[in-house]
């Protein structure tokens, strides 16, 4: 699968997972000002202006439907300036007491990040409070994280505060997450659609190998099953996917995916090792190359490995086993400046 190329077929994924049951923390652990790592995460000022005046309108969008924050304070501004309220830049420039009126369409645009400090007069531009106000803090900073530990520490902060609320974008995003957290959940669902297959722990994880444990099989089916990616047969009863095939393209979860690329690539190296030559196949190549070709030759890969995928990867009756086809390009130097013939870093 191609990070950030591919998405879980939309048909299955819109579902309603409902919310969830587990109890919500306490919220004052899910501030900013708290950060989950702190070697990773710089604390953000809290502002001591009180002056929030409930701005925020039942017809304003709900925060809690949105995974970009920028998209959020977009469509917050188009809802008003459609209600005739005032809606301009430097009407939400002055309202979150910014020095420079152009600052608010700067962060819009992406030219600009918000800051520890500006994120709490933005959240407070845009009238929200309490709940809606966390989770547009950590919002903020989950967009704008660098890292994996920062997406995954943000996004379990993010899950919590969404929790009670039917904000559809966020459960089928969580859907995503959940799916590509661990790599065996992908291959047990692959499982499911071999001939030999049986519903049992045991059975399972023998057939992967040993590499995963009788509990985290059941918990794969249970995902898989929760989520809506396998389902019971209504005559017999037995497991089957709910869709033969599942993609992904560019999302929010481009963190997931990341994980899920290198817990793949672990197999990879365990396989080089412990399999036959004749139960596996490595091939590499290492070319000098015109970067303006890489869209072309990146589309092509996709090409390749799609067509690769509808051939052997149909569905079968004598289907009898789970392979992983992985491919990489990625570069071995590093860029040099046209003008200087220097490296541009």
């Amino acid at each position: 699968m191609a990070e950030a190329s591919q998405v879980m077929n939309t048909e299955t994924l819109n579902q309603d997972l409902g919310p969830s049951t587990e109890e919500t923390r306490d919220l004052r652990s899910l501030s900013p000002s708290s950060p989950p790592h702190k070697k990773i995460l710089s604390s953000p000022v809290q502002s001591k202006d009180k002056e929030t005046s409930g701005f925020l309108e039942e017809s304003d969008p709900d925060v809690f439907n949105f995974l970009d924050y920028r998209e959020f304070l977009k469509t917050l501004q188009e809802s008003r300036k459609r209600q005739g309220r005032p809606a301009h830049n430097a009407d939400f420039a002055r309202r979150a007491k910014l020095d420079s009126p152009n600052y608010w369409g700067l962060i819009l645009s992406g030219k600009r990040n918000l800051s520890p400090l500006t994120v709490q007069k933005f959240s407070k531009a845009a009238g929200l409070s309490g709940k809606a106000a966390l989770y547009f803090e950590n919002l903020v900073y989950f967009n704008q994280a660098k890292s994996n530990d920062e997406h995954e520490a943000y996004f379990e902060r993010l899950q919590t505060l969404a929790r009670g609320h039917n904000g559809r974008a966020f459960q089928l995003f969580s859907s995503q997450v959940a799916m590509l957290s661990n790599w065996y959940i992908v291959a047990v669902r692959e499982l499911v659609a071999t001939d030999a297959f049986i519903e049992d722990e045991a059975f399972i994880e023998k057939r992967l190998k040993g590499k995963i444990t009788k509990k985290e099989a059941r918990h794969a089916i249970n995902v898989l099953l929760d989520l809506g990616f396998l389902r019971r047969d209504e005559k017999t009863g037995q497991l089957i996917q709910s869709d033969p095939h599942m993609s992904y393209r560019e999302s929010g979860a481009n963190f997931a995916i990341r994980n899920l690329h290198l817990q793949f690539l672990d197999r990879a190296k365990e396989s080089l090792v412990e399999d036959a030559v004749e139960e596996r196949n490595f091939t590499s190549s290492t070319v000098s190359f015109n970067k303006s070709l890489l869209s072309e030759l990146k589309r092509e890969v996709d090409e390749f490995t799609n067509n690769m995928c509808v051939k052997y990867g149909a569905p079968s009756a004598d289907s009898n086993s789970v392979v992983q086809i992985n491919t990489q390009i990625f570069s071995l130097t590093d860029p040099i400046n046209p003008n200087k013939k220097t490296l541009s870093k």
